[in-house]
Parts: structure tokens; sequence; C-alpha cells
């Protein structure tokens, strides 16, 4: 009997309780890029797997069906804590990957109606208030690649900032609020998303955010605040 890859053991033993409709995206666009990022860091392959599962998550979000791939989206970001620590650590980053899907300028229009039914969305706003107000205090370069949650934060703007603002509904402003509030008064946010400008992986998302960031200070000086 052939020996099981990382990936396979990983999801044999962590991820198991995921349901059957969401295990290919689980497994494509988590357990073979932590896998091999964890038991093969120096490998040229590693690279591969990570355009691999880029390329997934780009077929993912084509698919035609933008409501079951929201649906799908949101159900990662909201996965509720697991109190297994292990199986919560790749929780961790599968609502990172929720969110990635989530920020992607393609699913603007349906996530903006979704947003709309505030009850609806309570769920995914409140995780999103929660990405929001993550404390990445002293992380570097080297230890945010072990703290999921500082990449969340970063996708978490991006989501923010593909939300129309009209209607202007609660749920709505309130995310907005704590986005621009964080982008303009905490140092430390700013200097650890500033890494991820850094990053061969997430560049293309950086500049995306920077616009993000500066439009805000804009909107913050010439509101006089």
């Amino acid at each position: 009997m052939p020996e099981q890859s990382a990936a396979e053991r990983i999801y044999a033993n962590f991820l198991q309780d995921i349901p059957v409709e969401m295990r290919p995206l689980a497994r494509s666009l988590v357990v073979s890029r932590i896998a091999a990022h964890q038991e093969k860091p120096y490998n040229p392959k590693v690279g591969e797997t990570w355009m691999i599962n880029s390329e997934f998550l780009d077929q993912e979000i084509n698919n035609l069906n933008k409501e079951a791939v929201l649906n799908r989206a949101v159900w990662l970001t909201t996965l509720p804590k697991h109190k297994d620590e292990q199986i919560e650590y790749y929780y961790r980053w599968l609502r990172g990957n929720g969110l990635t899907i989530l920020q992607d300028k393609r699913m603007s229009d349906t996530l903006n109606a979704f947003m709309d039914d505030q009850e609806k969305s309570k769920p995914l706003t409140n995780a999103l208030v929660s990405f929001l107000s993550t404390d990445v205090t002293g992380l570097d370069q080297a230890s945010i690649s072990d703290v999921p949650e500082s990449y969340s934060l970063f996708t978490a703007f991006l989501v923010v900032d593909s939300l129309a603002y009209d209607p202007e509904t609660r749920n709505r402003k309130k995310l907005i609020h704590m986005a621009q509030e964080r982008l303009v008064n905490d140092f430390e946010v700013n200097r650890v998303m500033d890494i991820f400008g850094v990053i061969e992986d997430t560049k293309p998302l950086f500049e995306r955010f920077d616009v993000y960031r500066q439009n805000v200070r804009v909107s913050i000086e010439n509101r006089g605040e």
C-alpha cells in the first residue's frame, strides 16, 4: 500500500469533518500548500504548489454560479473555533482562504447583494469585525507565516474595499469605520501590512490594498478628521 502524501495525512487526521462538497476547495487551497511549505521548505516544488492552488482559486471564482461560490467562501470564513488546537490551526488558514475568495473584485456584486441583507450577513459581518480587530503587534516577515490571522486582517481590508457604500447599511458602515480607524491610527497594522508588499505571492494583492489605504487617508483628510 503506497505511503500517504503529507497533504493526505493532514486531510485524514485534521480535516475529515469538512463536508464533502467543501473538500476539493479545502484540499486545494490549504492542505497541499501548507504541507509543501512545512515539510519541504526549500524544495522548488513549493512554488509550484502555490501556483496550482492559485489557479484552482481562480477557477473557483470564475464559476458562473457566483452565489454558490460566495456561500462556500462565507462558510470557510465563518468556521467556528475548533476545540482541537491542531484542527483549529488548519481552520485558521481556511478562514483566510474564504476571505481570499470574497475580496476578489469578480465577487463584488454578489458580495454586496449578500451584505444588503443585514440579518443574513450577520455571521460574516461578525467574522470581519473579529479579523479587523486582530493584534499584529511585533510581527515580522518570518513570524507572519505562522500567524494566519495576519493574512486574514490583510484580506479583510480588501473585502471592505469591495463593499459598495450605497446603500449605507449598518453592517457596511461598521466595517468601513473599523477599517479606516486601523489604517489611519494604527502604526503597527500599517507596518505589518507593508510586509505583504515584499512577499512575492502577495504583491499583487498589496498593490490594490495600498491604493485602498491611500484613498482612505485622502478621504479622512478631506473630511478634516
